[in-house]
């Protein structure tokens, strides 16, 4: 069984039949993927250059103002995810690198900037527990009882 080469759009509104929601995308990235050693962000930069017009300089760029807005755990997480992805964008080679370092650089930065706000300063301590944590501890041990 080989597998498919190309992309499919998942759609399922009411209106169709559960044989019509998968949709293929003949990219030419979904065309060439075997033959050039394509990953995922390939794909994911010709459907952002197909899809937003004009092309933007850099399909990979980061929304920092929405990244700022998100509680600090998130931020750090998502920081630290959006890096890592960066980073194996950096490591092929790509048009946009110059732009792509300055995201990557970015988003290492703010996750370390966080990290020692949510990270607790000895081993064993930990932020106050949520009232519903707190709430569910107590139903446990009273059905225990």
């Amino acid at each position: 069984m080989g597998l498919c080469s190309c992309l499919q759009l998942r759609s399922n509104p009411q209106e169709r039949t559960s044989d019509e929601i998968d949709l293929p995308l003949n990219l030419p990235t979904s065309k060439n993927w075997q033959s050039h050693d394509l990953r995922a962000w390939h794909f994911i930069e010709e459907l952002v250059q197909m899809n937003i017009s004009p092309s933007p300089a850099n399909p990979f760029e980061i929304n920092f103002a929405a990244l700022t807005e998100m509680p600090s755990l998130e931020q750090a997480l998502q920081a630290g995810a959006l890096a890592a992805f960066l980073r194996e964008v950096l490591l092929t080679s790509c048009p946009y690198f110059q732009l792509i370092q300055a995201d990557f650089q970015r988003c290492v930065q703010l996750h370390f900037s966080i990290m020692p706000s949510i990270v607790p300063v000895q081993a064993g301590t930990s932020a106050e527990p949520s009232q519903h944590l707190i709430n569910a501890s107590q139903k446990s041990k009273d059905g225990r009882s």
